[in-house]
C-alpha cells in the first residue's frame, strides 16, 4: 500500500512539472508594447512628470493620484504613461476602441 501511494506522489508531481513546462511564454523585447510597435517616440522609464510633458505635450487626460505612493497615468493618443510619485514607470500602447 505504501509503495502504490508513493507512486500515484511521484506521478501526479510529473503531472503537475509536466503541464508547467509546457506553458507558452510571451518574450517582449523593451519598449516593443508601445514605441516600437507604433513607430513613435514614448516616455522611458525615470523621465519626470515634467520632462515628459515637455518633450511629449499636454495628455489628453490625467488621473488622480492613488495610494500611498501616488499612482497616475497620463492618456495619450496612442499610448498610456504610468507614473509613480513623479516619475515613470512604464509606458503601454493604447487598445483600439471597440466598434
Amino acid at each position: 500500500m505504501k509503495i502504490l501511494l508513493k507512486q500515484l506522489i511521484v506521478l501526479s508531481f510529473l503531472v503537475i512539472a509536466t503541464g508547467i513546462s509546457a506553458a507558452d511564454t510571451l518574450s517582449v523585447t523593451k519598449g516593443q508594447l508601445a514605441g516600437s510597435a507604433l513607430g513613435v517616440e514614448v516616455p522611458k522609464r525615470w523621465m519626470t512628470k515634467e520632462q515628459v510633458e515637455a518633450r511629449f505635450g499636454t495628455p489628453i487626460s490625467k488621473s488622480d493620484p492613488v495610494g500611498k505612493q501616488p499612482f497616475t497615468y497620463w492618456v495619450y493618443d496612442k499610448y498610456t504613461v504610468y507614473f509613480e510619485k513623479d516619475q515613470v514607470l512604464d509606458t503601454v500602447r493604447n487598445l483600439p476602441a471597440k466598434k
